[in-house]
């Protein structure tokens, strides 16, 4: 059976040829998901975002140490999920309790 051949041209001018079907629904939903990141709002890039945080995302991200974690755990001022060694964090959690102890400039 004879796969037909897609070619498709961004703005450039550029070409890509595609010869099955599959791959080219591939190629599109990469490019379509590559421009709504680029151009959706920040609401959309929020709600995007993964809910739980694995919690070297969280020491990258916010730069906690492992301590400063766990006594974050220890007092329960974030909200996280233990499954053997592996502990994520509620995303909405950690950002509230860097909202919580922001100070905002005068003027």
């Amino acid at each position: 059976m004879n796969n037909p051949t897609f070619t498709m041209s961004d703005q450039s001018s550029r070409s890509v040829v595609v010869s099955e079907q599959t791959r080219l629904e591939k190629v599109l939903a990469s490019v379509v998901r590559r421009e709504l990141l680029q151009s959706a709002p920040d609401a959309l890039r929020e709600a995007m975002k993964s809910k739980w945080l694995h919690r070297d995302e969280v020491k990258d991200q916010y730069g906690l140490t492992d301590r400063q974690l766990q006594y974050l755990r220890d007092e329960k001022r974030v909200t996280y999920s233990q499954h053997g060694r592996r502990i994520w964090y509620l995303r909405e959690s950690v950002e509230e309790y860097f909202e919580e102890g922001r100070v905002d400039a005068d003027g």
